[in-house]
């Protein structure tokens, strides 16, 4: 196999049969590359200054749904880009041929139904090597692999929101770095200012900002130490600020697999909760204070009425007895005389105060008169009290209404 070099690299020196058989390594090798790059993802492009395509592999047209029908033009080339993407994509060209360096970026590229498929580009200027002369780019498609990245950033858009929307304030350090911090971060701590321009700045930067709004701003990121060194989860820790809130703090450590991915502070304002479990309490207290004077009172209630019902009894026993026996004399006051006949029919007061008394007899006015009550007759009934043991007061009431019996 003869080569130009091999040649002496002047191909006028070669024969025709040597000529022969340069062009047919040549085109082995060429078939040989575009077998190498038909069987990989890569597709390569070769464009002239003005962008006008001068070669590329047949993976790419296929792959977009076109057959290969000749080198295309610049505008032909651009037109393939998609409207938003087209002016990026003529600046960067102009930027590779003032030689600037040139880094993979995505463009979307129509295919043959009309749909949109994302590229990536990774070009090159060889214009000024003789072996090339020309613009050299290399795509491939990343269709399938900016849909995952849409929908793992449109989760992750949905998570933020999500989280914003949470009454507490959430900021998560990977690297030592913020990398994510909603917006009620900004309203618990207001030396941080916009939460937005908290990401990316270093983890204890965070931590002194924070400890601007802290009534202890030394013991509070000593503290944010301490848990940190310590890498275990910490839940419930009160922290107190410069204007007298009160927020709970949680830190949670985020391991992927082993590997400790992520750090994610949670700060919730507990102020009015503590406030209101005090009242609670303070309610709780003169509930039972109230229950105890309550039942204190009922006592004293109780031993009153104990005491009252003491009272009425000894009340009623004492003033039974001197009671009944002023009913019994005001009755025989207030009697006339009456007829025999109602004073055989009826007892007299002084029976009936006798009987009340205890005095015994059954009758103490005798027979030998009606109107006589043995004043003066001394005979008796059976069964009469003597004159002697009679109140002297009825004494005299009997004498002045009878007089002396014979």
């Amino acid at each position: 196999m003869v080569t130009p070099s091999a040649a002496g690299g002047d191909l006028e020196q070669l024969s025709l049969e040597e000529l022969r058989d340069q062009v047919r390594v040549l085109r082995e090798r060429v078939r040989l590359y575009e077998a190498v790059l038909v069987t990989g993802p890569i597709f390569v492009h070769v464009y002239d200054r003005e962008m006008n395509s001068r070669w590329a592999t047949s993976t790419l047209r296929p792959e977009l749904g076109y057959q290969p029908t000749g080198l295309l033009t610049a505008e032909q080339n651009y037109a393939f880009i998609h409207p938003e993407d087209r002016a990026e994509a003529k600046r960067r060209a102009d930027e590779l041929l003032r030689g600037d360096g040139h880094t993979p970026r995505r463009i979307r590229v129509r295919d043959a139904e009309g749909e949109w498929r994302w590229l990536a580009i990774l070009a090159a200027n060889l214009l000024d090597d003789p072996r090339v002369g020309s613009i050299v780019v290399h795509s491939w498609d990343v269709t399938e692999e900016v849909a995952r990245e849409e929908e793992v950033d449109a989760a992750r858009r949905l998570l933020a929101s999500l989280i914003d929307t949470l009454d507490e304030a959430v900021v998560v350090i990977s690297e030592g770095k913020v990398t994510f911090a909603n917006a009620k971060t900004s309203q618990f701590f207001p030396a941080v200012g916009d939460h937005q321009k908290l990401i990316g700045r270093p983890a204890g930067q965070m931590q002194e900002a924070f400890s601007g709004s802290m009534a202890d701003p030394e013991a509070f990121i000593e503290s944010a130490r301490r848990i940190v060194a310590a890498g275990e989860v910490v839940r419930g820790l009160y922290i107190e600020t410069a204007d007298a809130r009160i927020f709970e703090q949680h830190f949670l450590p985020v391991h992927m697999g082993r590997r400790l991915a992520s750090r994610m502070w949670v700060y919730r304002d507990v102020t009015g909760q503590l406030q209101l479990e005090r009242r609670q309490k303070r309610l709780l207290e003169m509930e039972r204070e109230a229950r105890l004077s309550a039942e204190q009172q009922n006592e004293r209630l109780r031993e009153l009425d104990e005491l009252k019902t003491e009272f009425v009894a000894t009340v009623s026993h004492e003033l039974r007895t001197p009671l009944s026996a002023l009913r019994s004399y005001i009755e025989l006051l207030l009697d006339p005389g009456g007829g025999r006949s109602a004073r055989s029919s009826a007892r007299s007061p002084t029976q009936y105060g006798g009987a009340r008394f205890g005095w015994g007899g059954s009758s103490t006015i005798c027979s030998c008169s009606p109107s006589c009550n043995h004043g003066r007759c001394g005979s008796s009934a059976p069964g009469s009290t003597s004159r002697a043991s009679w109140p002297r007061r009825s004494m005299r009431s009997a004498e002045a209404r009878h007089g002396r019996c014979g």
